[in-house]
C-alpha cells in the first residue's frame, strides 16, 4: 500500500529476480522511488501500474512520457498499459539495482491549470457508440487503486430507465475490467441504453445506441436470402436481382417533398465482382425520379458483403445498384468457418465458439459437440446475425463426459467446418447455452491484492 494525501493506493507490480521493499513519494509529489533488492548477477524486468491520482504526465496537447532513472541514471521502459485510471510502465531492471525512479515529467504542471479534469475513481466506456440488435457489446473501464471493493455492480438501463441487465463482476489487479453482453429477445427494444457501474459508492455511466435492420426476403434462383436495410421518407415496394446481370433493381415509393436514404446490406454472391483484382471497385448506383441520376454513397466493403449507404431525391420511384460484369454467374461465397477462444480449457472455464459464414440465406447453423469416441454429444443451433457471425457458450463442469479431445462440427447451407478443444484428465461434463447472437461474459477473477500478499503470490508462482 501507498499513502498519498491520506489516501491509500493499491500498487500493483511484477517483478523478475528480485523485489520490491518500500515505495516513497519524493515531497513534491512528482515521482515515485522504489528501493528495490535484486539479483547481483542476473538482470531483470519490472512491471508496474502507477494510479493517475499519483503520477500523471499529461497536460492540454496529450500525454507524455515517464523520466524513469535506474540509479540515476535515465533508462529506456515500455508502456504496457494505459486507461483513464492508471498507466503501466515495463522497466529493463540490471543486476544488482537497488533504486529506481519514476518521474512525471522535467518539468511537471497541473492539471486543472490547463482544464484538465482530475482521473475518475470510476471509469466506463463502451467499444463502439451503436449496436444492431443481436450485436455483442463489449462494456470496459477501470477503477482508482485507491478504492477497495471487491465487485462492480454494472446495470444497463434502457431508454425508458429500467433495468435490462445487472452483471456483476470482479476487477483485475490493476483495477480493469470488462464483459459483454447481447442486446435480444422479449426484453429488448431499440434506443438509447445507459451503462452503469458502482464500485465503492462510487459510479459513472457511458451510453449507447441500439437499432434495429428491417428484412426484405428474396428469392434468387429459387433461393431465398435476408437483405437487412434501413430507409427514411420512402418504402420498399420490391426487390429483384436484374436478370442476367449483377445488379439489384428496388422499386420504392419516395416521399413526394421530402428527400430520403437507404442503408442496405447486400452479399457478395449476389453483387458479383471481378475476382483477378484484389481492391473492389465500386458498385455503381443510380435513382430514377423523373430521369435516371448517377449518385454518390458510402460502401463500406467486408468478405462477406457491401454495405452501402445512398441517398435519393424526394418523389424517387427506384433505386440500382450494382456491377457492370454483366452475365457472369453468382460469385461463390467465401467457406463457413467455426473455432475456439482457446485450445485447451480447466475445469468451470467458459468457452466460447464463434463462427462465420458468409451466406444470408433464411438458415439456422448447427453445431454439434462430438466426444473424444466420435458420438454425438450435444447438438445446438444458432441464427447468423446480419454480419454472418454466429456463437455458442460452453461451460465446462460436471462428473459424466469423457476427457480428450472434442470437436465441435458447424454446419449451414452445405459447408461444415470443424475446430478440436481439450478437456484435460478428469471427469466433467459439457452444458451449452446458444443464442441468436451469443451472450458473453468473460472476466478474469483476480483478487485485489495489496504489495505484501502479491509478493506472496509471486513467491508461490
Amino acid at each position: 500500500e501507498l499513502n498519498h494525501k491520506g489516501q491509500l493506493f493499491t500498487i500493483p507490480y511484477n517483478i523478475t529476480n528480485g523485489d520490491i521493499g518500500t515505495i516513497e513519494i519524493d515531497p513534491d509529489f512528482v515521482s515515485l522511488f522504489l528501493f528495490i533488492e535484486t539479483s547481483p548477477d542476473k538482470d531483470g524486468i519490472l512491471e508496474i501500474t502507477i494510479p493517475r491520482e499519483i503520477l500523471d504526465p499529461i497536460e492540454e496537447n496529450g500525454e507524455y512520457d515517464f523520466t524513469i532513472l535506474v540509479h540515476g541514471e535515465e533508462t529506456k521502459h515500455e508502456e504496457t498499459g494505459n486507461s483513464p485510471c492508471f498507466r503501466t510502465v515495463t522497466i529493463p531492471i540490471p543486476a544488482g539495482t537497488e533504486e529506481v525512479e519514476i518521474i512525471e515529467s522535467p518539468h511537471p504542471s497541473s492539471r486543472l491549470s490547463h482544464g484538465i479534469l482530475p482521473p475518475p475513481f470510476v471509469y466506463v466506456a463502451t467499444d463502439k457508440d451503436r449496436y444492431e440488435m443481436g450485436g455483442i457489446i463489449t462494456i470496459l473501464g477501470c477503477t482508482s487503486l485507491a478504492l477497495d471493493d471487491r465487485e462492480i455492480i454494472l446495470e444497463v438501463l434502457n431508454l425508458e430507465g429500467k433495468v435490462y441487465r445487472t452483471i456483476i463482476i470482479t476487477p483485475n489487479i490493476d483495477g480493469s475490467f470488462s464483459t459483454s453482453l447481447v442486446i435480444e429477445g422479449k426484453d429488448a427494444i431499440v434506443g438509447t441504453y445507459t451503462a452503469k457501474a458502482v464500485y465503492a459508492d462510487k459510479s459513472a455511466t457511458s451510453s449507447f445506441e441500439v437499432f434495429e435492420w428491417n428484412i426484405y426476403n428474396m428469392s434468387v434462383e429459387g433461393q431465398a436470402y435476408k437483405i437487412p436495410y434501413k430507409i427514411t421518407n420512402g418504402e420498399i415496394k420490391e426487390m429483384y436481382v436484374y436478370p442476367g446481370s449483377a445488379s439489384i433493381i428496388i422499386p420504392i415509393e419516395g416521399h413526394p417533398s421530402q428527400d430520403g436514404s437507404l442503408e442496405i446490406v447486400v452479399p457478395r454472391e449476389l453483387v458479383n465482382q471481378d475476382t483477378q483484382s484484389s481492391v473492389d471497385e465500386p458498385l455503381y448506383v443510380v435513382v430514377y425520379t423523373h430521369d435516371y441520376l448517377e449518385v454518390d454513397g458510402k460502401q463500406v466493403s467486408s468478405p462477406c458483403s457491401r454495405t452501402l449507404s445512398i441517398p435519393f431525391p424526394a418523389g424517387t420511384k427506384e433505386i440500382e445498384f450494382g456491377s457492370f460484369l454483366r452475365g457472369r454467374p453468382l460469385a461463390e461465397p467465401p467457406p463457413l468457418s467455426v473455432s475456439t477462444d482457446k485450445h485447451n480449457y480447466e475445469l468451470g472455464e467458459s468457452i466460447t465458439v464463434r463462427g462465420r459464414t458468409c451466406s444470408f440465406l433464411d438458415e439456422e447453423v448447427n453445431i454439434q459437440i462430438l466426444n473424444p469416441e466420435g458420438e454425438v454429444y450435444k447438438t445446438v443451433s444458432a441464427t447468423p446475425n446480419i454480419n454472418g457471425q454466429f456463437s455458442a457458450s460452453i461451460v465446462v463442469e460436471g462428473e459424466h463426459v469423457i476427457n480428450g479431445n472434442y470437436t465441435t462440427r458447424a454446419t449451414y447451407a452445405g459447408q461444415s467446418d470443424t475446430i478440436t478443444f481439450v478437456v484435460p484428465e478428469f471427469p466433467v461434463s459439457i452444458i451449452i447455452f446458444a443464442t441468436a447472437i451469443s451472450f458473453i461474459f468473460v472476466t478474469r477473477l483476480i483478487p485485489s491484492l495489496k504489495i505484501g500478499s502479491r509478493k506472496n503470490q509471486l513467491n508461490q508462482t
